[in-house]
């Protein structure tokens, strides 16, 4: 496991899920069953997860 120290600030585009919703799941759906990120987001942040997405 890895540990990132994150600063949010107005250059990164930042997608922040606050609770599992249908449009969470419908983001992780889309990126896990068409492969590679489906997104442009520099990161990915979802309440009560350790889950990160990043941008390579």
């Amino acid at each position: 496991m890895y540990e990132y120290l994150f600063e949010e600030n107005s250059v990164l585009n930042v997608k922040r899920f606050d609770a599992l919703s249908e449009e969470w799941l419908e983001f992780i759906k889309e990126n896990r069953s068409k492969g590679r990120l489906q997104h442009n987001y520099d990161a990915v942040f979802t309440v009560g997860k350790e889950e990160f997405l990043c941008q390579k």
